[in-house]
C-alpha cells in the first residue's frame, strides 16, 4: 500500500520508547500512517489542528497536563477524527471524563495487542470500543446515574471535597457554608447513597466516577 493511501493517526504518549513500539506495531497491522508522536498536550493540540487526522490515540497521565484535553477541545472543530484513550488508569472517573469530552474508545495500556488493534479497527470504522476493563468502570457510572441525579449541586460539590480527603472545617471554608450546614448536608448526602461513613461516602465518589482516585 501506497504511503499516500494509508489513514493518518496521531500518538500521545510521553514514554519515548512505548510511542516508538506502538507506533511501529499499529502501522505494521493497520492501514495507518503515524503523522506525529507528541509527549506534551499542547504540542499534540497544535499538531491536530493542523493535520486533521482520522484518529488520535492519546494517554490520560501527561507532563503539563491531561491527554483528555485533546478531545474536549478539538471534537467540535475535528468531527471526522476518533479518539482513543490508552491508559493504565481506566478508573470510573477517568473513563466517565473520556467519554463526555468526546472519546470514543478507551483500552486498558494492561490490555493485548490485539485489544488496541481490534479497538482501532472499530473506530475507524466509525464504531466505539471499551476494553473490559474500561466497559466494567462505565457501566459503574451508568448504573449508579439515577442514585447520584439525587443529590442537588451543592451536595455533588461536598461529595468532590469529601473524596478529596476533607474534613468538614476545610470542606466550610472551600464551599462557603457554616460546619453545620457542611455536617447537616452529609447526613443527607449519607442518607441518599446509602452509606454509614465518611470513608464510605468517599470511595463511593472515588469508584462510581464522582472524583478522581487520590
Amino acid at each position: 500500500m501506497d504511503v499516500s493511501d494509508r489513514i493518518p493517526f496521531v500518538l500521545v504518549e510521553d514514554h519515548a520508547g512505548i510511542s516508538e513500539a506502538l507506533g511501529f506495531s499499529l502501522c505494521a497491522q493497520l492501514p495507518l500512517r503515524l503523522v506525529a508522536h507528541c509527549d506534551r498536550v499542547q504540542k499534540a493540540i497544535a499538531v491536530c489542528r493542523e493535520t486533521k487526522p482520522a484518529l488520535v490515540i492519546f494517554d490520560w497521565r501527561m507532563p503539563e497536563g491531561e491527554g483528555v484535553e485533546l478531545p474536549r477541545t478539538l471534537a467540535a472543530s475535528l468531527p471526522q477524527t476518533r479518539w482513543l484513550l490508552y491508559t493504565a488508569f481506566p478508573s470510573a472517573w477517568v473513563v466517565r471524563n473520556a467519554v463526555e469530552a468526546g472519546a470514543h474508545a478507551c483500552v486498558s495500556k494492561g490490555a493485548s495487542q490485539a485489544e488496541l488493534v481490534k479497538a482501532c479497527r472499530e473506530l475507524l470504522a466509525g464504531g466505539s470500543h471499551f476494553c473490559p476493563e474500561s466497559t466494567k468502570s462505565l457501566r459503574a457510572v451508568m448504573a449508579n446515574r439515577s442514585r447520584d441525579a439525587g443529590l442537588n449541586s451543592t451536595e455533588q460539590k461536598i461529595l468532590h471535597y469529601v473524596a478529596k480527603g476533607m474534613e468538614p472545617k476545610d470542606i466550610s471554608m472551600s464551599a462557603g457554608v457554616a460546619v453545620g450546614t457542611v455536617r447537616n448536608y452529609l447526613v443527607q448526602i449519607r442518607q441518599k447513597i446509602g452509606v454509614a461513613s465518611m470513608v464510605d461516602l468517599a470511595k463511593y465518589a472515588v469508584e462510581h466516577g464522582l472524583a478522581p482516585p487520590r
